[in-house]
């Protein structure tokens, strides 16, 4: 009986246990951060990741983070979490039109990605967050997705291991 007991118990932990951590993850895990120095998103591509100097502070960390959907990579944002780009006010589009960001994963700068607005006359050849009016953000559901272009044939950034590994580590990874 008492082996019945001590299954049964191992049982209900094990189904019980949550898919995400009960401690906060560190804030560098997984994080997007602007330029220190404000870069266009073709000033950043021509300087290359390696000499970017980041933002002191991240738009936002994994632990803004309620889900993130690594083959679409679509995130949705805990609530009351929602960065400032997500205001669809004309300064909100002034303020990151054209910028770069820069995405981590363990304090180690992944890829290289911009801010687009629908009023800009070409397309970056990067991922992109969509700002502004008839961006196709889920307000609502305090939601973004990070875009790559269509026609851009190169190797996939946002599929990096490292964000990958992140992701798991986190308990975001599906």
């Amino acid at each position: 009986m008492k082996r019945i007991l001590a299954v049964l118990f191992l049982i209900i932990a094990a189904c019980s246990t949550s898919k995400s951590p009960t401690e906060p993850v560190d804030s560098d895990t997984f994080a997007i951060y602007l330029t220190k120095d404000s870069l266009t998103i073709s000033q950043a591509l021509e300087r290359g990741i390696e000499n970017i100097q980041l933002a002191e502070q991240p738009l936002l960390t994994i632990n803004d983070i309620q889900h993130y959907d690594f083959d679409n990579h679509y995130i949705v944002l805990k609530e009351n979490r929602k960065p400032d780009f997500f205001d669809l006010s004309m300064k909100s589009e002034a303020q990151f039109y054209n910028k770069a960001f820069v995405v981590v994963a363990f304090d180690e700068p992944v890829y290289i990605g911009g801010f687009y607005a629908y009023v800009m006359s070409y397309f970056p050849s990067c991922p992109t967050i969509t700002i502004g009016i008839g961006t196709d953000n889920d307000i609502a559901k305090n939601a973004f997705r990070i875009q790559k272009q269509s026609f851009d044939n190169g190797p996939d950034e946002r599929n990096d291991e490292r964000i990958r590994k992140a992701l798991l580590v986190s308990g975001l990874f599906e």
